[in-house]
């Protein structure tokens, strides 16, 4: 719960508003010059931080460095594990009668993907991850499970993990789901740019991981000026991958801290 207040805080909209909101108090309480021009500096360096990372440019400069390793690292391996854990996150549930099938998000290549390996041959089984959500829907992994069979895929192959919420709960319930079966070797699909910390978690949960990323955000492209104004877009993915790398670097030093 306490997360769900901090991921908005470290977002670069939530540090911007904090930095001008110490503008704001510094100035009603400065009684010298030097107090008032400490938040001059603070109400500019609040503005050029979000117009930064409001810009393609620097948004998607910080995502493609962070996706490129597991992109480059994901070459296909010689022996691919026979099972797959897909993790939810690509689409919302049905809600009848308004939205009566699943509806595909912005993460819902993920889906095709799994079901792409699978035809390729040597995929035994895929683990559909994914629970309900705080909006009412059903078990996210119940309605992989209807989607992946539309593309083809036989329910038998399918295990669905329907109780978890985060990828922390990912990695648990799926490790007690597999474990006990003998699989420890998994082939990890998620998108490109969560795959790091999702990789960890389940690493250590127990499996030995194999990425399989998707959804892959950044590519290269003609450079255009457009690429330094303002955009929303920019701002949410800028957002989203502050979350993956402060939630990464966090569970590092976790690890060190009980090593």
């Amino acid at each position: 719960m306490i997360s769900q207040f901090v991921k908005p805080l470290v977002s670069p909209l939530g540090t911007a508003l904090i930095i001008l909101i110490l503008s704001y108090v510094t100035a009603r309480l400065a009684r010298s010059n030097l107090g008032q021009r400490v938040s001059q500096a603070l109400l500019l360096s609040g503005l050029v931080w979000l117009y930064g990372w409001s810009t393609p440019a620097l948004s998607e400069a910080l995502r493609g460095w962070w996706e490129q390793p597991t992109v480059r690292n994901a070459a296909d391996v010689a022996d691919p594990p026979a099972v797959i854990v897909l993790l939810g996150g690509g689409l919302e549930g049905p809600r009848p009668p308004v939205r009566p099938y699943p509806n595909l998000t912005a993460a819902g290549d993920r889906i095709w993907e799994a079901a792409r390996l699978y035809h390729q041959g040597g995929v035994q089984t895929i683990v559909a991850s994914g629970g309900g959500s705080d909006d009412g829907d059903g078990p996210e992994a119940e309605a992989m499970q209807g989607m992946l069979t539309d593309f083809g895929v036989p329910a038998a192959a399918i295990l669905r993990e329907n109780r978890s919420i985060t990828t922390f709960e990912n990695a648990r319930f799926t490790a007690a789901l597999l474990l006990p079966r003998q699989v420890r070797r998994i082939r990890l699909l998620t998108s490109a740019l969560h795959m790091p910390r999702a990789r960890l978690l389940f690493e250590r949960a127990g499996f030995q991981v194999v990425p399989a990323p998707c959804d892959i955000e950044v590519i290269p492209h003609t450079w255009v000026l457009t690429r330094i104004l303002p955009d929303s877009n920019a701002l949410d993915g800028s957002a989203r991958v502050f979350k993956e790398i402060l939630g990464y670097v966090l569970l590092r030093w976790i690890n060190l801290g009980t090593a």
